[in-house]
Parts: structure tokens; sequence; C-alpha cells
């Protein structure tokens, strides 16, 4: 069975005993969302699936009801890596990417029980009980410890390559400039400096502050000094969750008087300070930390700890949005190499056991680049077997 069908069953029914894809929701709004996924995974070619996943992506955001602030910059980044200021031949496409890599990632969550116990953990540690003169005190984005780490998960996995049409810009100031004026932020932005400020906020400080070890700042200097690879000037992590931060401080902005609003089901959704400031920080953390290791000497630089910064223990869901990108390599095709029209296909299989996730039938051409990602950069570096 492939890696879509196990996923699709889990879907179904998780291992975990938890709805797949939700803590509380309409039974209207699951079988959407199942018959959504299905049509997504069974899809034959790649603009078959870009375009069956869109239901996907609109559930998902607007449970929240973030989907008409985040979803332009996702669909920016398929016009920028199709049409954008700077195509080149062998970029692959994220847009399906993204949908894949929010699927599998669940799919590990439900049937990994040691991740699932950390990323409660999480949950609990980097929230904080909340206080409304309209509501009772709550703690949790998504009413419980699951419905937090679903909050999460679905912002930081649905929007980790936003980034991506800044750092095909290859650091040329007039491209970047164009990329950042199609974004529509809510005050205009025209440079890599004012991407990293909302209103006088220092948007870097904020990433450097929530991680504890890692500079961001500094990353960002150092590969705009010495860009690295294939001129890469800007990591599109850290240049994701910048433009992730500017859509959200905007939003929370444009609700300080009006702290609730409901989604399409009717149900309320809370734009409080402290989830701008916990929540909604740790998913951009988790964004502008995902592609980091690309870049050994810039993360050296950055970094003040030791370079396994993808840790089960210390930050999970960083390591979840981690393992879930570099093991998603199905469907991924290139731009002008005739892959985009090809018929999708994988053996790729995923399986488990009480500690270890066992992955069949992974692409030779990056089985060992992926080993020694894993093998580097996370921790523990022995749960994941190729």
């Amino acid at each position: 069975m492939d890696i879509k069908q196990q996923i699709l069953d889990c879907v179904y029914s998780t291992p975990s005993g938890r709805e797949f894809a939700f803590s509380s929701s309409s039974d209207g709004m699951r079988k959407s969302f199942r018959n959504s996924v299905a049509e997504f995974l069974k899809s034959k070619k790649h603009d078959e699936a870009a375009q069956k996943c869109r239901d996907m992506y609109f559930s998902m955001l607007d449970m929240h009801d973030k989907y008409p602030e985040l979803f332009p910059p996702i669909d920016r980044l398929n016009a920028d890596e199709l049409y954008g200021t700077h195509v080149y031949s062998g970029q692959r496409l994220h847009f399906s990417h993204q949908a894949n890599v929010f699927l599998l990632g669940l799919y590990i969550y439900h049937n990994f029980g040691p991740l699932r116990k950390q990323i409660d953990k999480e949950m609990e540690e980097t929230t904080v009980e909340i206080r409304s003169d309209e509501e009772f005190p709550f703690r949790y984005s998504g009413g419980n410890q699951y419905g937090e780490f679903l909050y999460r998960w679905r912002l930081s996995s649905l929007c980790h390559d936003i980034g991506t049409g800044i750092r095909l810009c290859q650091g040329e100031s007039k491209k970047i400039a164009e990329t950042l004026r199609r974004f529509r932020f809510q005050k205009p932005v025209g440079t890599i400096k004012e991407l990293g400020i909302f209103e006088g906020r220092d948007l870097l400080d904020e990433l450097d502050k929530a991680s504890g070890v890692i500079k961001f700042s500094q990353y960002v200097r150092f590969q705009e000094a010495q860009p690295f690879p294939d001129s890469v000037h800007h990591d599109h992590g850290i240049m994701g969750s910048l433009v992730f931060l500017q859509f959200m401080h905007g939003a929370f902005s444009r609700h300080q008087e009006n702290q609730i609003s409901r989604n399409t089901e009717g149900m309320k959704v809370f734009w409080h300070p402290e989830i701008l400031s916990h929540s909604i920080i740790q998913i951009a953390l988790c964004i502008a930390m995902h592609n980091l290791d690309i870049y050994l000497q810039a993360l050296q630089n950055a970094c003040s700890g030791e370079m396994k910064i993808f840790d089960m223990q210390r930050r999970p869901l960083a390591w979840l949005l981690k393992i879930a990108d570099v093991l998603q390599e199905w469907d991924k095709p290139k731009i002008g190499t005739g892959e985009v029209g090809q018929e999708l296909s994988t053996n790729l299989e995923i399986s488990f056991s009480a500690s270890k996730i066992l992955v069949k039938n992974f692409p030779e051409d990056k089985k060992e680049e992926t080993k020694r990602t894993i093998s580097s950069f996370t921790k523990p570096n022995n749960i994941i077997s190729l």
C-alpha cells in the first residue's frame, strides 16, 4: 500500500483514536474534508492535484477565519514559481507539496505515540490562560491541546514555503520589490528590511526571542553578504515566516476592537493578542526554522547551540515540519523538465514501530542527502529508518 492510500485510510480511522484533522467541527465539514482529501490524493496529474487541494486549503484555513488572510500568499507561491520575476528550469512546485506535507504530518502524528506525547507537552508549555471580557478564560486556540496542535499545524504546514518567491529573486532589489508588492500587505513593503518591520515591531527580533538559541537576524545578514547555494540571498523559510507574520500582525490589528469573528460554520474565532504573541509566533518560528540546515555556515553563525536544531523533545512541532518536509518526495514535479504533465505515482510507504518511523521505497536519488540531513540536524537522529 503506497503512502497516499495509507494517508487516506488514516483520514477515516486513526490509530490515535483522535479525529484526523479536527478537534471539533460539524459532520458536514468532516465529510467535505474527507472527500476533498480523497480527490486530491487520487489525482492523476499535477494540475488536477493543484486544483483539488484548493478545497482542502479552504476548509483548513477557514476553521480559524484565516483563509482571506493566508490563501492569497499561498496562491502567490504558485504564481511566483510558474510565472514570477525569476523562473528557472528545475524549480520544484510547492503548492501541492504544502498540502501533502500537511497530510503526511498528521499521518505521522496519529501513528507515532512518542511524538504525540511531546507535542501535547509543547502545547501546554507554550500557551497561557487567556481572559476575555466576553468569554470564560481559555488556554488553547483549538479548545484543548490537540486543537492547539491542529491550529499550529494547519497554518505552519500550509504556509511553510510562501517565501519561495523571494528566494527566486536571487537578491535583486527590483525583483524583490515587485514580488513583495504582489503580496498586498496592509501597508506597502518594498524591501527585505521593510518586510521585517510591522508598525515599528522588529519581526526578526520576535523570532530571535522565541527561539532563544537561533538569531535569525544574523542568519539573514550572513546570507545576504555571502549568498549560498546557487546565488540564494534569502532563505525562503525565514522570508516566509516574515510574510506570515506581516499578514497575521495586520489581521490581529484589524481585530483590536472586536476580538471575535466567525468562520463559515458559524463557530467563534478568537483574535486575542495573547494568541498572536504565543500561538502565532510559535507557528512563525517553525516556518522560519524548517530550511536553515541548507546553509551550514550561516546556521553556525546564527546558532548558539548544537546543530541538531530539529529536536523532537524540545521543539516537536518544528521537528514534525522538517521530517514531513524531507519525506514528502512524491508528486513534486520540476518546471521545464516534462514532469508537470506526467501521471502522478509513488510506491513510497511509511510504517511505524513503538520507537521508529520506517520508510520504504524512498527515492534513491534523494536517499543519501536525506539521511545526512536527519543524522546531522535532527534529535534523536535514529528515529527515521530509510
